[in-house]
């Protein structure tokens, strides 16, 4: 049995370096360890729940009721909670909003037997839970839930310590503003030295430029020179890294580090925070001095590179958002961003209105929504469903999993939040959430834990509203054997012929679910030699075979079965 808690035993040096110096992790250490309180009204399920966590490195704590918690929370600090959500006097819904207003970073999961409309709206509407599990769980499943969680805890903990010295370092550097209002950068000569631009087109850029345009902004709109061009002639003067930073992850705590203002206005842009060492993507790094000021001022050893003016410019819009974006909107989104989820490793009549697309996209992406499809995502995972149904109904939408053939319903969820929670769907999809009366088919890859499955997705509208049917692939599934199919011994003999021929054709039909790729897929596996050469295509690709080359239709850009 693995041991997830080990993964914080290890000694953490915190993202800031020396500045904010070395601390070891809630669990880090034999004398400090992550604590975890079970809540339920049932002794034996909370000896169920300790027997589960019997080899981790926790400190476990129980309550049998909602007070008890309370009292609990009160005189220890607790860093995870599972609470039952069905219990006398104070039901879970309620217990995990009151540890949430109290206790905000304490990481809470809901234990729910039966997972009606009030425990979906306590657990999920309410924001008020990181994950809600029903009944039965998988031990396994549980136990690697909580290590998810508390390394998210571990990193929201980072992340306030480093949005802390962003703002000492921002209140610094604006008592010193003189510093960085003189611009002793080279970025001219050093275009002119490598001709790509001419003494007088540098000229003209400099007497037409717009105030607080970027002097290489104003050669590229000019047309004088590419801004990839300006990147690769300074890359090669300065001997630099470039970056693109379309193509990077940045932490917006660390973009923080130097005010907004001075960043658009000497385009510069932190990325990343190591030890003492502050990364820096800079339009003009040929600018020393004001490399040696934010040095002197942070007392971070500067490593710039280059990047495109653009580039910084779309970053810091992203991070901070539109220029008149209200602080209060601002703190909206920092608070959003320390609560946790669950990630999964990230698609009427004819004289019915028009759906609002920028009201659907938005209310798709709040926390609630994402914590319902992701719930509704890894709840099937963990049942090892092959179908996930998400059906509209008058007062609610249930949800039904397909498992072993039979059809299950597992969840109800309130019908005011089923379009958002199909909008939620179709974007991960790729498919059109303006178009709800036909049918539509989309595809949705993702990772989960150690698992890659591709989720095939279809929609089709009824009278109370679409209904989603979500076919789940397991690309890790091992293939069976023929004789695993259970094929009538006659009809083995006859498949065992054909598939030693040497050419041929077989055609497979039948109902969805019926086998049909299961059974091909273990007819190449039969057929498979290292001394001859396979090649698939295939649409979706289901399963990963070593010794097959197999082809991934992908009708949007042309790759189709006739060209292949």
């Amino acid at each position: 049995m693995s041991k997830y808690a080990d993964i914080f035993k290890a000694v953490r040096k915190d993202t800031a370096g020396d500045e904010m110096g070395t601390h070891e992790l809630p669990g880090s250490g034999a004398d400090s360890r992550f604590t975890l309180l079970f809540i339920d009204d049932e002794e034996n399920v909370l000896h169920a729940l300790k027997r589960i966590f019997l080899e981790e490195n926790y400190e476990i704590l129980t309550a049998q009721s909602g007070a008890d918690a309370l009292k609990v929370m009160e005189s220890t600090v607790v860093h995870l909670v599972i609470s039952d959500h069905k219990m006398p006097g104070m039901p879970g819904s309620e217990l995990l909003k009151a540890i949430k207003a109290g206790w905000p970073e304490t990481i809470r999961i809901m234990l729910t037997g039966h997972a009606d409309i009030q425990a979906i709206m306590g657990a999920v509407n309410e924001g008020a839970v990181y994950k809600f599990i029903t009944k039965p769980w998988n031990d396994e499943d549980l136990r690697l839930t909580v290590s998810i969680a508390l390394q998210q805890y571990a990193l929201i903990q980072e992340n306030k310590k480093l949005k802390d010295l962003a703002k000492q370092q921002q209140i610094k550097i604006k008592n010193y503003s003189n510093l960085f209002d003189e611009y002793r950068g080279i970025l001219g000569n050093v275009l002119i030295k490598a001709g790509i631009i001419t003494n007088e087109q540098f000229n003209r850029a400099q007497k037409e430029k717009q105030p607080d345009e970027f002097i290489g902004d104003a050669i590229v709109r000019l047309g004088f020179a590419a801004e990839s061009k300006i990147v690769q002639t300074l890359q090669k003067h300065q001997n630099l890294d470039s970056i693109d930073l379309k193509e990077v992850q940045i932490n917006s705590n660390i973009a923080k580090f130097l005010p907004r203002e001075l960043c658009e206005k000497n385009r510069l842009l932190p990325i990343k925070l190591e030890g003492k060492n502050l990364t820096i993507a800079m339009a003009d790094p040929s600018d020393i001095l004001k490399i040696d000021n934010i040095c002197m001022l942070t007392g971070f050893k500067v490593m710039p590179v280059v990047a495109g003016s653009s580039e910084i410019m779309a970053q810091l819009r992203k991070i901070y958002g539109g220029k008149g974006e209200s602080e209060s909107a601002r703190e909206l989104d920092d608070t959003l961003a320390l609560e946790p989820i669950e990630e999964i490793d990230i698609v009427l009549e004819d004289e019915e209105t028009d759906a609002d697309i920028q009201e659907l996209i938005s209310s798709s992406g709040i926390p609630p929504i994402v914590r319902i499809v992701n719930a509704i995502i890894l709840e099937a995972l963990r049942y090892q469903a092959s179908d996930i149904h998400i059906e509209p109904k008058t007062k609610y939408t249930i949800i039904r999993y397909r498992i072993d053939g039979m059809l299950h319903t597992k969840i109800k969820i309130p019908s005011n939040l089923h379009p958002a929670t199909i909008s939620r769907i179709k974007i991960l999809a790729k498919m059109d959430i303006s178009e709800r009366r036909k049918p539509q088919d989309g595809r949705i890859t993702m990772k989960t834990g150690i698992r890659i499955v591709d989720v095939r997705v279809s929609t089709m509208p009824t009278i109370n509203g679409e209904k989603v049917v979500m076919r789940i692939l397991d690309k890790n599934a091992s293939i069976k054997q023929i004789s695993e199919l259970g094929v009538l011994s006659n009809d083995l003999k006859k498949l065992g012929i054909i598939i030693k021929k040497p050419q041929g054709i077989l055609i497979s039909t039948g109902p969805t679910g019926s086998g049909k790729t299961t059974m091909l897929y273990s007819i190449l596996y039969e057929m498979l030699k290292s001394t001859k050469n396979y090649e698939t295509i295939e649409d979706p690709v289901e399963y990963f075979l070593e010794d097959a080359n197999q082809v991934y239709v992908k009708e949007r850009i042309g790759l189709s079965f006739a060209s292949s």
